[in-house]
């Protein structure tokens, strides 16, 4: 379907006069009469009925007057609506962390960041540090929060990504008591 149709259908249904339809639609008459039973190929029913000066509407052209009267309005809001999008999108924090730093520090870290500026929506993804990287290397977002360590190398550690220290983790090893209340595993220190 051509939404040219839609447009003339609506000024044909307004006039019920082939010829001053196609003058309102700045087109020839024959040209606009073809388009008028494409679009009625299409829905694939009489929408006029020709036996009358000037023609009227069948049902179905009734029914359908109410379908292109919101189509037409739908598609005139798509460009307003896309530019509403773009702009949600471009003022959105976009953010992926790996699944323990989303769930302990960085509801805690926001709500501070939050106490001194205005952060606007926040869009997190919470992944394995492997999908947090492949978010950041396609763009999709921002800033990637995780663990790191010197010695385990990640795929955001070339020069084209600067990363910044935001928190310190501690790891302490834990091992299960024996029977007597021992660790069961001796662990180095």
């Amino acid at each position: 379907m051509n939404l040219v149709w839609l447009d003339d259908f609506l000024a044909l249904a307004a006039t019920g006069n082939f010829s001053r339809a196609a003058d309102d639609r700045h087109s020839s008459q024959p040209a606009f009469s073809r388009r008028i039973r494409a679009l009625e190929e299409w829905v694939g029913a009489d929408l006029f009925d020709r036996s009358t000066q000037p023609a009227r509407l069948t049902e179905v052209g009734e029914w359908f007057r109410g379908v292109a009267v919101e189509l037409v309005a739908r598609v005139a809001r798509i460009p307003g609506e896309a530019k509403r999008v773009t702009e949600a999108s471009s003022v959105t924090l976009r953010l992926a962390s790996t699944h323990a730093l989303s769930f302990t520090f960085l509801p805690r870290w926001l709500r501070g960041l939050e106490s001194s500026m205005t952060l606007g929506p926040v869009q997190l993804v919470s992944d394995v540090l492997q999908g947090c990287e492949q978010l950041m290397l396609q763009s999709k977002v921002q800033f990637v929060l995780s663990h790191t360590h010197p010695k385990a190398p990640g795929a955001l550690d070339a020069d084209a990504y600067r990363s910044t220290l935001i928190g310190e983790d501690r790891l302490i090893p834990v091992s299960r008591p024996d029977e007597h209340d021992q660790p069961q595993d001796a662990l180095a220190q």
